[in-house]
């Protein structure tokens, strides 16, 4: 599977009082470097709900192993890619890295529902993507 790259700062409203990412920052930022590799692949997240049948991504579960605290002004890049596929869910493999050196790794899986929070198919244009790509 293609990897794709996420690159952005470290802002102050992402750090504790000591100037160190909070931990749980790294899911937003997860969830950012997801919606950007939709974006480069020609979907959006609004495109999928407002299709004629609607499908929204939740995070069905995740795994965070943390190696090195990222800092205040650090500029880090995400790495992300498919690793596995089913029916309902992608299954992400997410590397936080400040230049070379890896920060934080971590799994995660998202599943697809339908307006009533439903387990629903992934969009056929989504699977077909991922379908020869995945790992």
């Amino acid at each position: 599977m293609r990897s794709f790259f996420f690159t952005f700062p470290v802002y102050y409203e992402d750090t504790d009082a000591g100037g160190i990412v909070y931990h749980a920052n790294y899911l937003r930022f997860a969830e950012r470097a997801r919606t950007q590799m939709l974006k480069e692949l020609g979907f959006s997240n609004s495109y999928f709900l407002k299709s004629p049948s609607p499908v929204g991504f939740i995070v069905h579960d995740c795994a965070l192993t943390f190696k090195r605290p990222a800092r205040l002004e650090d500029v880090l890049t995400i790495e992300t890619k498919v690793t596995k596929m089913t029916g309902t869910s992608l299954f992400f493999s997410q590397i936080v890295r400040r230049g070379d050196e890896e920060l934080v790794d971590m799994t995660i899986r998202v599943c697809t529902v339908n307006e009533r929070l439903r387990p629903t198919r992934l969009p056929e244009e989504l699977a077909g993507f991922f379908k020869d790509e995945a790992v």
